[in-house]
């Protein structure tokens, strides 16, 4: 659906290139009238002038009316037949304009109603997340443990390695501030499993870390969560850490 987006953005883009060229030919066909009108200006003034230089052996008012009559005769009937010409011009370039405009705004409601931009997004930065299509239930419904793996009260590793379990979900935990962006608390989430896995191989609190990830990746990561997310995920890695470093 990105390509189809793509698509009608570039049909957009050549649009709005034949509207520039329309406006254009716009701008030559007004040129030419001015330079027609001017023409036409002095062509009016030269017959005036050769009529009026022209003295017939026996002048006649009669004669002299009669030519002038006709002079301004073919002048308004040139006048006419000009005005005419560019009338219809411009009516073809307003109808040109009237359908470029159209089909412009058709094609961007089309193509916002049909991909918007925040679905883009989300697909482009989080592709292939185990959680991504179920987005809905998990950002609506509270969080439940998890019951592939039974969740022991308390750790079952070493002292020493289950308080540096402890102290990466406890920067986690840190990350989970209100307004905070779903990229940004990806990025501690794994950074934090990529640490646990250097001195764990295997521990529930894979699984656990797995089924936040899945949560956060619901969301596009320009996005902030939402505060109920915030506040039923720092409940959890509180319980975590509880069982991790026991008091």
């Amino acid at each position: 659906m990105a390509e189809e987006f793509v698509n009608r953005l570039k049909q957009i883009e050549q649009k709005v290139d034949a509207l520039g060229g329309t406006l254009k030919r716009m701008i030559t066909i007004l040129t030419s009238v001015t330079e027609m009108k001017s023409q036409l200006s002095v062509f009016k003034d030269e017959i005036i002038n050769a009529v009026n230089s022209q003295t017939p052996f026996v002048p006649t008012t009669d004669t002299t009316e009669e030519i002038t009559k006709l002079v301004k005769e073919e002048i308004a009937a040139a006048e006419k037949r000009l005005r005419a010409e560019i009338e219809q011009q411009m009516a073809t370039l307003k109808g040109e304009i009237a359908n470029l405009f159209s089909e412009m705004t058709q094609n961007i409601q089309t193509a916002q109603v049909q991909q918007p931009f925040a679905p883009i997004e989300a697909t482009a930065e989080s592709p292939g997340a185990p959680e991504a299509s179920a987005a809905p239930e998990s950002s609506q419904a509270p969080l439940a443990p998890s019951t592939d793996v039974p969740v022991p009260q308390t750790s079952s590793l070493p002292p020493d390695k289950s308080m540096k379990v402890a102290d990466e979900l406890d920067v986690i935990l840190k990350s989970l501030r209100m307004g905070c962006k779903a990229g940004d608390v990806l990025e501690t989430m794994a950074e934090a499993k990529m640490n646990i896995t250097k001195f764990v191989s295997s521990d529930p609190i894979m699984i656990k870390i797995d089924k936040w990830v899945g949560l956060v990746s619901s969301y596009p990561k320009r996005n902030e969560l939402k505060a109920k997310d915030v506040m039923s995920l720092k409940k959890e890695i509180r319980a975590e850490i509880a069982k991790y470093r026991p008091a």
